[in-house]
């Protein structure tokens, strides 16, 4: 995870989730501040949908990560 935060510019953060192994693997998300939330980008197991054109607000506190897959997301700042 990367993750810059400053009063004036906000947070940027970035978790990607590389799963090379055989079989699903869980993977726990980094806990956000309270006034940010993780959005779903992209998802190679998915076979339906591998990335959205509209990110996916993801609520979880992790992801099971199909074999052999990559799962990116983006924290964004909650709507006042």
């Amino acid at each position: 995870m990367s993750c810059d935060k400053s009063e004036d510019q906000g947070m940027d953060a970035v978790y990607v989730a590389c799963n090379t192994a055989h079989y699903a693997t869980w993977f726990d998300l980094p806990a956000l501040p309270s006034d940010y939330f993780w959005k779903l980008y992209f998802n190679t197991g998915d076979q339906q949908s591998r990335h959205s054109i509209e990110p996916i607000a993801f609520e979880g506190q992790g992801i099971l990560v199909g074999e052999r897959s990559v799962v990116i997301f983006a924290a964004s700042p909650l709507e006042t």
